[in-house]
């Protein structure tokens, strides 16, 4: 019986460690079966029935995992769900030729501001042109569908300068009329120039039409590259040419800017977009057109990017 017990001990003792095999040991050699030793041996036989128990587990798990076939086929499982491809980031998209103004929240359907970015992005996917050219065909595209508005300033221009002595004989006698405080005589005056004006068909307020709708082509175009260029629109930053290929920055050079101003200035003098030249205007108001107003556009311009200037030259 000691015998057996030792056997059984030996073989219980491998799975303690170093210091409890010495204390085993100590307590089984120093008498019969002590309190020490069933203290030490106890913990052994719950291990070995725990482990004993998680064999026997795994060993019986292979069978239901071997039940894969019949548990697909049960009805009424859904099916197994299949993750989505990961989605493409917008640099990606804008190369691939796909659409990216949804994604950096650029489409407005009741701005023409929007229109106009839908046509500039669509004109550069499907003719593959760098985006300074869309820039300008997209411009000049706009510009020759509206014509009539610089052909209409042209023939106001030309009615008022075919009559340029009679309309400065009506302004010099309102002045004067002024002068003098006589109210009733600046009346006169006025009733007989609106209807000069009207018998030769001459009308001030197609003037302001022509401005508000010039403005209009200019503000529409201007706010929505504008609005592009604060997003960071991708491929604008490599689309330009000569000296300014980044078309998110200003003009190092200033020479955007002092040719913008310049062409202000040509368009002031000659009329084109306001229906009146500057000989038909005040000393004053003329010296302020000349060289006021591009002086003042080059100061503000010099801080645009440099893609706002190429619809800015055809716009004009």
């Amino acid at each position: 019986m000691q015998a057996y017990r030792y056997v059984h001990f030996i073989a219980e003792l491998k799975m303690l460690s170093v210091t409890m095999r010495i204390a085993a040991r100590r307590c089984f050699f120093t008498g019969p079966t002590s309190s020490a030793l069933r203290s030490a041996v106890r913990p052994v036989r719950s291990r070995i029935a725990t482990m004993t128990i998680q064999l026997r587990y795994l060993s019986s798990a292979e069978k239901v995992f071997g039940l894969t076939e019949d548990v697909m086929n049960m009805p009424g499982l859904p099916p197994i769900p299949i993750p989505p491809e990961p989605s493409m980031s917008i640099e990606e998209l804008a190369e691939a030729g796909h659409s990216v103004l949804n994604e950096l929240g650029l489409v407005s359907w009741w701005k023409p501001s929007g229109y106009f970015r839908m046509a500039l992005e669509a004109m550069h996917n499907h003719l593959d042109l760098p985006w300074w050219t869309t820039i300008m065909c997209a411009t000049m595209c706009l510009r020759l569908a509206m014509v009539f508005v610089p052909i209409m300033s042209q023939k106001l221009v030309a009615k008022q300068s075919m009559y340029k002595k009679e309309l400065d004989e009506f302004r010099e006698r309102i002045m004067d009329a002024k002068k003098e405080g006589n109210n009733l005589l600046q009346q006169q005056v006025f009733l007989e120039q609106r209807d000069f004006l009207k018998s030769k068909d001459i009308r001030l307020g197609r003037q302001f039409l022509i401005i508000l709708a010039n403005g209009g082509v200019f503000a529409t175009q201007f706010f929505a590259i504008r609005r592009m260029v604060d997003v960071n629109f991708p491929g604008w930053s490599a689309g330009g040419a000569l000296w300014f290929t980044d078309l998110t920055v200003p003009d190092p050079y200033y020479a955007l800017p002092l040719i913008s101003a310049v062409t202000m200035g040509i368009v002031a003098r000659v009329g084109i977009e306001m229906g009146t030249s500057t000989d038909q205007m005040g000393p004053g108001m003329r010296l302020g057109m000349l060289y006021g107003l591009p002086l003042f556009i080059f100061v503000i311009s010099s801080r645009f990017a440099s893609v706002c200037f190429l619809g800015i030259y055809l716009v004009r």
